[in-house]
């Protein structure tokens, strides 16, 4: 009788580790090495631009990505790989207004807001400035070099930090 029940779980255990293993291995997968870039495209009078085409340029890769702004003149890039990343953005009847290639790292959320002026489209503007490193689109407050400091310091049970 014992020898049954052991030739029948074992074959049970394995089968269920088999598959813890294969779905903590998936959640892996699809993890991705990115941040984001939101802003608002505005003209000079502080109006909304909607429509305004904006492009996200990796400058080490090549890759772009093209969004348009809504009606309030908001848009967002919600999973960009991090890298060097310049940004652009043009409507019809304003000028061309980009931003210097700037360096987004994980888990950054870039504020990058445009001021378009009236003009033609064959005009550019360039503006070398980088985002902020405060991100005030996000609540997120701890950089991720304080985490290891945040696991040693003893939390209410049930609480973790990721």
């Amino acid at each position: 009788m014992k020898q049954i029940r052991r030739i029948v779980l074992i074959p049970v255990a394995t089968a269920c580790c088999l598959l813890i293993l294969l779905l903590a291995s998936s959640t892996a997968w699809g993890q991705q090495a990115a941040g984001s870039i939101t802003g608002t495209v505005m003209d000079g009078s502080g109006s909304a631009v909607a429509n305004a085409t904006v492009t996200v340029r990796d400058v080490d890769r090549g890759t772009t990505w093209e969004t348009k702004s809504s009606g309030s003149g908001l848009y967002e890039f919600p999973e960009i790989p991090v890298g060097n990343i310049a940004v652009k953005a043009e409507a019809q009847g304003f000028s061309t207004e980009s931003r210097s290639a700037f360096n987004l790292v994980l888990n950054q959320v870039a504020r990058v807001d445009f001021h378009l002026k009236v003009g033609q489209v064959s005009e550019t503007v360039t503006v070398d400035a980088a985002p902020p490193l405060l991100q005030t689109a996000s609540r997120r407050l701890e950089p991720s070099s304080m985490r290891p400091r945040l696991r040693r310091c003893p939390w209410p049970a049930g609480t973790s930090i990721n």
